[in-house]
């Protein structure tokens, strides 16, 4: 979905080394291949093709799977609106897909990729905490940041856009 082809994706792993690299596709499968590079699939939404992930350690497979991507953008798993307003309504939907995941034999998950908004995260994670067995299906935290702002960008704390995302980041250390 992506545009990358295995011949792509052998190039990205001679330069890089294969095990320095991992891809994914936003997809819960792909046919793309490079000796020794892992493919991470997604559940992009919740409940989302959950037959179509593939056993983990199979055909490049890896260990780990990525979970919902941006629940925080209408435009992405938030176009499901009571995902978007209701974090804390959907940590039972979470544990659901990734004990699914677990069942093939991923071992490491990816938190819900956030786009925008550390508060949903943090209402997420509180009821995670509360709810059976969600804790376990949270290793790692993904987030990034869109800027209108990349070719006058400054990395210096008389910026803006800097304090911005330095002030984000901030949010998500402290979440973890």
């Amino acid at each position: 979905g992506n545009g990358w082809s295995s011949d792509a994706l052998r190039v990205a792993s001679f330069a890089a080394g294969a095990s320095k690299l991992w891809h994914y596709n936003w997809l819960p499968s792909t046919d793309v291949r490079a000796t020794g590079v892992e493919f991470v699939p997604t559940i992009k939404f919740p409940g989302q093709a959950l037959g179509s992930v593939p056993r983990a350690g199979v055909r490049s497979v890896g260990y780990t799977v990525k979970g919902w991507n941006e629940p925080d953008d209408p435009g992405q798993a938030g176009s499901i609106q009571a995902l978007r307003m209701n974090p804390e309504a959907y940590a039972q939907a979470w544990t659901r897909d990734m004990s699914a995941a677990s069942a093939k034999g991923y071992t490491e998950f990816v938190g819900p990729a956030m786009a925008h908004d550390s508060c949903w995260l943090d209402h997420f994670l509180k009821a995670c905490e509360v709810t059976a067995r969600c804790k376990e299906h949270v290793t790692y935290l993904a987030l990034h940041r869109y800027r209108q702002d990349c070719g006058t960008y400054v990395a210096d704390s008389d910026y803006p856009g800097w304090r911005e995302d330095l002030s984000y980041i901030l949010s998500f250390y402290r979440i973890m």
